[in-house]
């Protein structure tokens, strides 16, 4: 069973690299048996948030806890499994190979069975690591995270380059890994793997965590209500109109984030009477991600 204890840990943390920082004051926690979602733009220090974690940087001020162990530690390297962009093994081996020198650094020489069935690569194990297409690499770079039962875990864009079916699996694993207490740290662009997925969502930009909060209390900091629609009226005219806060067109619907959705209804329905698709909800995630990042923006100017 998950408990509250504090696997992951950053008090009021700043980082600067080449002279720039790229971290500013950043508190963040992860528990037992909980998933934590690291979302925001290209840039924002998503990267260096794990790269610090790992021991990999190092912060010019605040503290980091691993377990209650300092980055890069044995105690916390054998604490950490960490799925990266672009990790491969440094020499030529198979990826059983892999996966087992993968547990064995973690100090758990353990069966890798479920580490293989979760990133579905029973086929693979007999391959070179070198002759892996990108989406099958993806799938070795999962299972050895997993190799060796880490208590907590890193998934940069776990899912970039995995099939569908592939997907799901590894969502339902992440939900078993939880269960049984694992935390776990993921980083994504894709805001519907970061609801499926986490607990709670921490909002980086420019360095700066501007929103940490559970998943489902996120998009209840962005004041009215979403419309979205098939319509033929012109962004612009829409952005045009008083209670209109938003326009984002995508995949010929039309999405309008309003202060007084009743109003613009009428607005909507008047002007366009061949309006389809209706749809009036409250906002999400990515309304919360656009909203959040925008007030920002506006503050810092």
């Amino acid at each position: 069973m998950a408990t509250c204890h504090s696997m992951l840990g950053f008090e009021d943390v700043s980082c600067r690299r080449g002279g720039k920082t790229v971290l500013q004051d950043v508190h963040l926690s992860c528990k037992r048996g909980e998933t934590l979602a690291l979302l925001g733009p290209n840039g924002a220090g998503k990267t260096s948030t794990i790269g610090l974690a790992l021991g990999l940087l190092r912060p010019s001020a605040g503290r980091i806890h691993i377990d209650g162990h300092a980055p890069g530690s044995l105690a916390a390297r054998q604490t950490i499994g960490a799925m990266l962009q672009g990790g491969r093994p440094a020499q030529a081996m198979t990826v059983r190979e892999w996966l087992m020198l993968a547990g064995a650094g973690r100090g758990q020489p353990s069966p890798l069975d479920e580490a293989i069935q979760m990133a579905d690569i029973e086929d693979l194990l007999e391959r070179q690591c070198e002759t892996l297409s990108g989406g099958q690499l993806q799938r070795a770079r999962l299972a050895a995270a997993l190799a060796g039962q880490p208590r907590l875990l890193f998934l940069d864009e776990p899912t970039a380059g995995m099939d569908i079916d592939s997907r799901h699996r590894l969502w339902a694993g992440v939900g078993r890994l939880r269960e049984n207490g694992c935390a776990i740290l993921i980083t994504t662009h894709d805001l519907d793997e970061a609801e499926q997925l986490s607990d709670r969502v921490a909002l980086l930009h420019e360095g700066r965590v501007i929103a940490c909060d559970h998943t489902a209390h996120i998009g209840r900091r962005v004041p009215g209500r979403v419309i979205r629609c098939r319509t033929r009226l012109e962004e612009a005219t829409l952005a045009a109109w008083p209670d209109v806060e938003g326009v984002r067109l995508s995949g010929g619907h039309t999405t309008l984030m309003v202060r007084d959705a009743e109003a613009v209804l009428r607005r909507l329905l008047a002007a366009d009477p061949e309006l389809s698709a209706l749809e009036v909800r409250n906002a999400g995630l990515e309304e919360a991600f656009l909203h959040l990042i925008h007030d920002h923006r506006e503050q810092a100017a």
